[in-house]
């Protein structure tokens, strides 16, 4: 069974918290001593043009990565899928059941997450998560080819619907269950046990494994083209601001006239 410990992950994400606001942190920091040193053209290239566009390559998640893969695998029936990395689909099928957290369904395999309610000074409401496990048994994934065994350790469950929900005091309950025969694809490594099984589990080369609807899947690839499209969009726009927040211009005579900027190097009046 896999099963994330409730302390620990506590205690994970209250770390990345901490060093997430430091960075961010020295940053601003960062950003503000360009401004002052090397002017407005220094900041405006650093905040509208090289931070998104890092932002675009380091962002990385495991769920950018499970639909970047995704784009580029081809889907193998089970009874031929190829030893290593691989993308399989089908109905999940259950060996044994676990037992939901809210509502006590069997089920093939659950996500549960607690979040905390909280009310700034204009009634908005937001959701800051508290605690959050997945657990999952072995289980089946059948085509009309076949069947694989499925070992769930480190499995990631990405873009699957809400089964459940509720709100007691200041805490909200969710759960998304993984259930009998529900259609799924999975990104993983295609292996074999020293028994000589089939089974699918994590790939640690390109540390993924993640299984998700397949109807959400088919959402998302018609839905590709117009996100990369919007993101191209958005950044081109971001470059004309910067261009346009650079140039020095004055209205003389009803005409826009543009002139020279003249760069000013960082920190060339700093005194040694």
């Amino acid at each position: 069974m896999n099963k994330k410990n409730k302390s620990s992950e506590k205690v994970e994400e209250k770390t990345n918290s901490f060093w997430k606001k430091i960075i961010g942190f020295a940053v601003s920091i960062a950003l503000l001593i360009f401004m002052v040193s090397g002017g407005v053209p220094y900041f405006t290239i650093i905040f509208f043009i090289i931070l998104p566009f890092l932002g675009t390559i380091f962002a990385k998640t495991n769920k950018k990565s499970f639909y970047k893969l995704q784009e580029i695998l081809p889907t193998s029936t089970i009874r031929s899928v190829a030893m290593g990395l691989a993308e399989i689909s089908g109905k999940a099928k259950m060996i044994e059941p676990v037992i939901s957290k809210i509502t006590k369904k069997k089920c093939i395999g659950y996500i549960y997450l607690v979040e905390d309610i909280r009310k700034d000074k204009e009634g908005r409401v937001s959701y800051f998560k508290d605690f959050s496990e997945t657990v999952c048994n072995p289980f089946f994934v059948k085509d009309k080819t076949g069947q694989i065994k499925v070992l769930p350790n480190d499995l990631e469950f990405l873009d699957f619907e809400e089964s459940h929900q509720k709100i007691t005091g200041n805490k909200r309950y969710t759960e998304y269950l993984l259930k009998e025969n529900m259609e799924v694809l999975l990104i993983g490594k295609a292996g074999i046990t020293e028994n000589n099984e089939p089974v699918f589990k994590k790939e640690e080369i390109k540390n993924v494994f993640g299984i998700a609807p397949l109807k959400k899947v088919g959402n998302y690839n018609k839905l590709r083209p117009l996100i990369k499209s919007a993101g191209y969009f958005i950044y081109f726009w971001i470059i004309i601001v910067a261009i346009i927040l650079l140039t020095p211009t004055n209205l003389e005579n009803n005409m826009i006239k543009f002139g020279d900027y003249h760069w000013k190097i960082p920190f060339q009046n700093t005194k040694k």
